[in-house]
């Protein structure tokens, strides 16, 4: 059996990879703010999404393969392992996604009333593939899905060998590919094959094999392979050329839909795999301080950014008037201001209880 390389430090946090989390946020917002601007079928708030998933994949298997090594060798069980790391999970995901449901539903909100178990069990994303009105909570299905994956994953990772697991990675990958590709022929619409829970297992596996593949061939390997020009120019050909056939196929006769997560989820490994690089430049572009700043209360941007809107409306009828630029500028400004305070009031002091969940 092939032994991994010790573990130890691969939890430790990377403000990088809060500067790829704030380009995906990001995207997000100008996705749902400002209207795609090419038309071309290749939303940016999706391509923002799937970057979020293949950085969870990435981040949560350092931190099993963390604790997996410390099973190992401190005889840690798997079940304080599991207990541990949902425990961490719940208080990190938990709160402010039930205190926005809380607040929608109090406030009458009709969509989170009529979904109401759907929300509180993170199910959402099964609710919207037979349900097209979920304008208000019509983000959080991403959160359903993170969430249903990581009563997978862990389990994988702390149970199976070395070899186990790389296989299960690849099985991943080939049942979401699978399984958007039935979706497609079975007549599932494009907007409803992203739903399934099955069909967006692959960005999460490809995060999870650059995780392994740092701890079977070390960091110092794993950098001088992203470092290389020919992985950058091979990772840009391989999107062009999809996206290439994408154009040429035209939106009804291409299959997008099962092969365009793939490929966004590997520009995403790229582009991570380019932040783990230590240089002084990715240092300045990723791990300046305001873009990791962002990517630190991103979570709080994804949770809110729907209802900066709402919130302004209350505060200030009349800026919907203003010009579009400020309109904007206004709706990121709220959102900042609302996920800042969220932050420092709520989260941070609620992610202070995980001393008491150490592994």
């Amino acid at each position: 059996m092939t032994r991994p390389r010790p573990a130890e430090g691969f939890d430790v946090y990377l403000p990088q990879l809060d500067g790829v989390r704030a380009i995906a946020v990001l995207l997000v917002l100008a996705q749902h703010w400002v209207a795609n601007p090419f038309r071309m079928g290749a939303p940016l708030g999706f391509v923002g999404v799937t970057m979020f998933f293949v950085l969870s994949g990435y981040l949560i298997s350092r931190i099993l393969f963390a604790a997996r090594a410390r099973q190992e060798t401190k005889g840690t069980s798997i079940g304080q392992s599991l207990k541990i790391f949902y425990a961490r999970r719940f208080l990190r995901i938990f709160p402010i996604y039930y205190l926005t449901i809380a607040v929608l539903y109090l406030s009458g909100d009709p969509r989170v009333q009529k979904a109401i178990w759907w929300c509180l069990t993170y199910t959402v994303n099964f609710y919207f593939m037979r349900e097209p009105d979920h304008e208000s909570i019509g983000h959080l299905w991403t959160l359903a899905i993170e969430e249903q994956y990581y009563l997978v994953y862990p389990l994988i990772v702390l149970l199976c060998t070395v070899s186990q697991r790389r296989h299960a990675l690849w099985i991943m990958c080939a049942a979401a590919l699978a399984s958007r590709i039935t979706l497609h022929f079975a007549g599932v619409s494009a907007e409803d094959n992203k739903y399934f829970t099955l069909s967006c297992f692959d960005s999460f596996a490809m995060g999870g094999m650059l995780a392994h593949l740092e701890v079977e061939k070390g960091k110092d390997r794993i950098q001088a392979f992203f470092r290389r020009p020919i992985v950058g120019a091979g990772t840009f050909l391989i999107i062009a050329a999809f996206g290439a056939l994408g154009l040429l196929l035209g939106e009804k006769a291409s299959l997008r839909v099962v092969w365009f997560r793939s490929v966004i989820s590997l520009a995403s490994l790229y582009v991570i795999g380019v932040a783990l690089i230590e240089s002084r430049w990715l240092a300045l572009l990723l791990g300046n301080r305001p873009l990791v700043y962002i990517g630190k209360i991103s979570y709080g941007i994804y949770v809110y950014h729907m209802y900066a809107g709402r919130l302004m409306d209350a505060l200030a009828p009349s800026w919907r008037k203003l010009p579009y630029p400020l309109i904007l500028t206004t709706s990121f400004v709220t959102t900042m201001v609302v996920a800042t305070a969220s932050w420092f009031l709520f989260e941070k002091p609620i992610n202070g209880l995980k001393k008491h969940f150490k592994y």
